[in-house]
């Protein structure tokens, strides 16, 4: 009995093990995964002026610099931060450069609320700014960057932007600037950071994600706005699903946009509504809608002339309301331009209408005039001559001839002249439009008087005396 008492406290040990093990992996499961993709709060570009725009990161150069800021505030509190990726993508408005001295820097502290020179020069690496990215943004654009990925990422730089946003994680914000390595200008889309946490407290309620929140209610047709939520859900374990919808009832997921923010590049006009619905732990709270304005860019065609060196050409755009023309381009009208290169040349010109742009380009195609030369003669009344018109050197292509009145076409770029007095002839060679002319002068010179006819005896001797000519030539048996 004594040794049957020892067994069952025995069980009895193993089976409270088992429970207290089965107990403690169901209040502690393991740590799951998270991912949070983050969207600029603020940003904007700074003059070496000081001069500052807001929202925008366009037209970034050596001398205008871009900056912006991330809230960290979703990474729940305690949450490990496994990995970073900051995506910041080049639109398509830019054009390649291949400067190798562009920056990617961080700030330890929040430079959104610098201003002037302060902010322009709290860009550039020095103080609390250092680097993450010097080198190359070359390639087709639009250009996707990335510090953690195949298009201007390393290791290196990943394991630096992961040390970087860990140390920002209890300020609740990391800041980066961008700086050209040239005067020619880049224009970026809305960056995005990308972080992967694990653990955190876990999420806890029913989700209450209040407004749904727009960096734009009113975009152009292809232009990027992103979408965040008032009240962000804290914790682990919290699930996003975004919606659109055309008329703010019935609404659509939009696939594969489960984080909690949405950045939105629409092709579709109208008004588009949004909303979330967030859940955490079975529990599901909807934001309220948005409606964003998608306006039609418009579709812009202009001419692509051919026109001779030194002949104007006439520009005429259509598809807008307005239109601004690149350099070179002098403005005639209200989509009329005048341009007037020495060689083929391309213009820009940007049409807008209800503040949205399209662009269209127009290659006026330039031809050299060709050079022609002909001969000139002097013949006798009654005599014809053979006038020939060759392209003069550095003219290629193939012309085509027209003389004046009286020339007998008698080749390709020949014509014979038979006139009785002094005569001007031209002739002019056209290759593609552009023409070229030379002129020919036949001077016909008089028949001289004739000779005088005496009469004499036989073995008498005559003279003869030729007048009118310049030279004579006399015929066998006369003694000059």
């Amino acid at each position: 009995m004594k040794e049957i008492t020892k067994q069952q406290k025995r069980k009895t040990r193993t089976l409270n093990w088992f429970i207290s093990s089965l107990v403690m992996s169901v209040l502690m499961p393991a740590a799951i995964a998270q991912t949070v993709t983050l969207t600029p709060t603020t940003y904007g570009v700074v003059t070496s002026a000081g001069a500052q725009t807001a929202n925008s990161l366009t037209g970034v150069t050596s001398t205008k610099r871009g900056w912006f800021k991330f809230d960290l505030s979703s990474v729940p509190a305690g949450a490990t931060i496994t990995s970073a990726n900051l995506i910041y993508s080049t639109t398509t408005g830019t054009t390649n450069s291949g400067n190798t001295g562009n920056q990617l820097n961080d700030a330890t502290d929040d430079i959104s609320l610098l201003t002037g020179t302060t902010l322009y020069g709290r860009c550039a690496v020095g103080g609390s700014t250092t680097n993450l990215y010097t080198g190359a943004w070359s390639g087709t654009h639009p250009l996707l960057l990335q510090t953690n990925g195949p298009t201007g990422g390393s290791a290196a730089i990943a394991t630096t932007l992961l040390n970087y946003v860990r140390g920002q994680q209890a300020f609740n914000f990391a800041c980066f600037s961008l700086i050209r390595g040239s005067t020619a200008a880049y224009n970026f889309a809305l960056p995005q950071l990308v972080i992967n946490y694990t653990g955190g407290t876990p999420c806890a309620g029913t989700p209450a994600p209040g407004n749904t929140l727009t960096t734009a209610t009113s975009v152009c047709a292809g232009t990027s706005f992103a979408l965040s939520l008032q009240n962000p859900t804290l914790g682990s374990g919290v699930r996003y699903q975004w919606m659109s919808s055309s008329d703010s009832i019935t609404y659509t997921n939009i696939l594969n946009d489960t984080l909690n923010t949405l950045t939105i590049n629409s092709t579709s006009t109208g008004i588009i509504y949004y909303q979330c619905t967030v859940t955490c732990s079975g529990s599901t709270g909807t934001s309220n809608h948005i409606g964003v304005t998608v306006n039609p860019s418009p579709t812009v065609t202009v001419n692509s002339p051919g026109i001779c060196r030194g002949t104007p050409a006439i520009l005429i755009a259509n598809g807008a309301t307005t239109y601004t023309w690149s350099a070179g381009a002098t403005v005639v009208g209200h989509d009329t331009a005048t341009a007037n290169p020495n060689n083929t040349t391309t213009y820009t010109v940007t049409g807008t209408s209800a503040g949205c742009s399209g662009t269209a380009t127009s290659t006026i195609t330039v031809t050299r005039p060709p050079t022609v030369t002909v001969n000139s003669a002097t013949i006798c009344p009654g005599q014809s001559v053979t006038l020939v018109a060759p392209l003069g050197t550095g003219t290629t292509g193939t012309a085509t001839y027209s003389w004046s009145t009286g020339a007998t076409i008698v080749g390709h770029d020949t014509a014979t002249v038979s006139p009785n007095v002094t005569t001007t002839y031209t002739v002019t060679a056209t290759i593609a439009a552009c023409s070229g002319t030379a002129v020919s002068t036949i001077t016909v010179n008089p028949l001289p008087v004739a000779v005088n006819s005496p009469t004499i005896c036989i073995g008498g001797t005559a003279t003869l005396i030729a007048t009118g000519g310049t030279t004579y030539t006399w015929s066998a048996g006369a003694t000059v």
